[in-house]
C-alpha cells in the first residue's frame, strides 16, 4: 500500500468510526428518525469492521467513549451481522485483549450466534 492509498483507508475508517458515532449518538438521545439511524448504524459497523482491528481500537481510543465497553459492544454486534463480520468481530476482540492483557471483553461474540434479521 503506498502512502495516498494508506491516507485514503486512515480517512474511510474515520469516516466509519464518526458516523457510527453520531448514529449511536442520535439513538441514545431519541434524536431523528430511529429505524434510519439504526440503519445507519448497522452500516456504519459493517464499513468499520472491514479495516484491521488495530485501526479500529486507535479510533475508539481516541474518542471520548470507554474503549473496553466500546470494543465489546462492536464485537458482539458484529458478530450478530454473521457472515464475514463474525470473523472480523471475533479478531477484533482478540486483538483488543491482546493488547490489555487480562482483562477480556465484556461480552464476547458467541461463535454460534444467529445473524440479526435486516431492520
Amino acid at each position: 500500500m503506498n502512502q495516498a492509498q494508506g491516507r485514503e483507508n486512515r480517512w474511510e475508517a474515520t469516516r466509519a468510526w464518526e458516523n457510527l458515532y453520531h448514529a449511536a449518538k442520535a439513538l441514545e438521545q431519541g434524536r431523528g428518525d430511529w429505524r434510519e439511524a439504526t440503519i445507519a448504524c448497522r452500516a456504519a459497523m459493517e464499513m468499520l469492521l472491514e479495516f484491521p482491528p488495530g485501526q479500529v481500537v486507535a479510533l475508539v481510543e481516541q474518542s471520548d467513549l470507554p474503549t473496553r465497553a466500546v470494543v465489546s459492544w462492536l464485537a458482539f454486534e458484529g458478530a450478530r451481522l454473521g457472515g464475514p463480520y463474525r470473523e472480523s468481530a471475533a479478531t477484533l476482540a482478540l486483538h483488543w485483549e491482546a493488547l490489555n492483557l487480562g482483562q477480556r471483553v465484556i461480552a464476547p461474540p458467541a461463535p454460534d450466534q444467529e445473524a440479526r434479521p435486516q431492520a
